[in-house]
């Protein structure tokens, strides 16, 4: 692809620098904004971050330095005016740009006229002919991320557990809720679960691409990241409607299931509750869940956005502990923290190595 520009610089790629050594075959620069980042004034710190590793305020020389521009959509902290100006200031340059999906999206919602050069960072789409509707038996371990929501570290842990099971020497196959997936070497999720059309469609498509996925790469096992929450967050704010978790958990099960959780000092009945949840409305058996650094903040007007701050990690690990240590039947962890993510994960690959369909 070339030497990537990725501005402006904020949360959404945040897990770009958390784990830009993954990055492997591609040339990538974090630049942050002309003005001074908030997220970085805000939140950097609270994100165990406290050396900002590869990332420049200097645009113009890394723009001449680069051969493409992705602009991710941090819409808590640009305007789309803003956007506006950025896209037009890039394209002088004549470099190709890449948009996030949602940005193209809301630019073309206003009818915002583009450049030539400039297109969105479409999810890979594939070309698949679904000839039976039968669900097929995924014959290798599939650990599959969910969450909360937006903004609740679900790439990272997809990240942290690639490298966890490639450091052991496993191959792994892997689906990202991240569209920049690729830049760590494996695909995003499809663009067809995004787009409308009928869900038992999308359902045996999806298995039948995963199906075709493991038969081609012969992975030790597959991790799937899920986008969304699993639930409304509330009648105000149903976001998706947790649309994504039921046709993915319907297209494969998964046999290991990781939750991502806002931050909060939640009750045990709350985790009993969230378990026999997923149990019948996804058919998926929880046992570790991760509590995030970003708390949901539901707005004083009743149709107001949501927004999210971000809390340090070390608030949480106290808690963690004191959950861990009781005799229950699910494990806490917190992956931005690093506290108690490598026992985590030697707990689940134990687990995978017992079942009876082995790593």
């Amino acid at each position: 692809m070339g030497r990537i520009m990725i501005y402006p610089f904020g949360k959404e790629t945040a897990p770009i620098m958390r784990n830009i050594n993954l990055i492997k075959n591609e040339e990538v620069q974090l630049v942050t904004d002309t003005n001074p980042n908030i997220y970085i004034k805000e939140h950097l710190e609270l994100d165990d971050n406290k050396i900002i590793y590869n990332l420049s305020d200097d645009f113009e020389k890394s723009l001449n330095e680069s051969e493409i521009v992705y602009v991710p959509f941090e819409k808590d902290y640009f305007s789309i005016e803003r956007y506006i100006e950025i896209i037009e200031e890039i394209t002088k340059s004549e470099k190709r740009v890449l948009l996030s999906r949602d940005l193209y999206k809301e630019l073309a919602n206003i009818e915002y006229k583009f450049a030539d050069q400039v297109t969105p960072y479409n999810h890979r789409n594939i070309n698949l002919k679904v000839k039976t509707r039968e669900i097929f038996q995924i014959n290798v371990p599939v650990i599959m991320v969910l969450g909360d929501g937006l903004n609740c570290n679900k790439f990272d842990i997809q990240l942290s557990l690639r490298s966890f099971f490639k450091s052991k020497g496993y191959s792994v196959s892997q689906l990202g809720t991240k569209e920049y997936s690729d830049l760590f070497g494996f695909d995003p999720l499809p663009s067809f679960i995004f787009e409308e059309g009928r869900i038992d469609d999308i359902i045996i498509t999806l298995n039948h691409m995963v199906y075709s996925k493991i038969i081609n790469e012969k992975p030790d096992l597959m991790i799937i990241g899920v986008p969304g929450g699993v639930l409304p967050v509330s009648e105000e704010h149903p976001e998706d409607f947790g649309k994504f978790a039921y046709m993915i958990t319907n297209a494969v099960k998964p046999d290991i299931a990781i939750r991502s959780l806002y931050n909060n000092n939640y009750t045990d009945g709350f985790f009993e509750n969230d378990i026999q949840m997923c149990k019948y409305k996804l058919d998926s058996i929880v046992e570790y869940y991760n509590i995030s650094n970003t708390r949901l903040i539901y707005p004083q007007e009743k149709y107001g956005d949501l927004t999210y701050l971000t809390v340090n990690n070390k608030a949480s690990e106290n808690y963690i502990e004191e959950q861990n240590q009781k005799d229950i039947h699910y494990n806490l962890f917190n992956v931005l923290g690093n506290y108690n993510v490598e026992k985590t994960y030697e707990h689940i690959l134990e687990q995978l190595s017992q079942n009876k369909v082995q790593i």
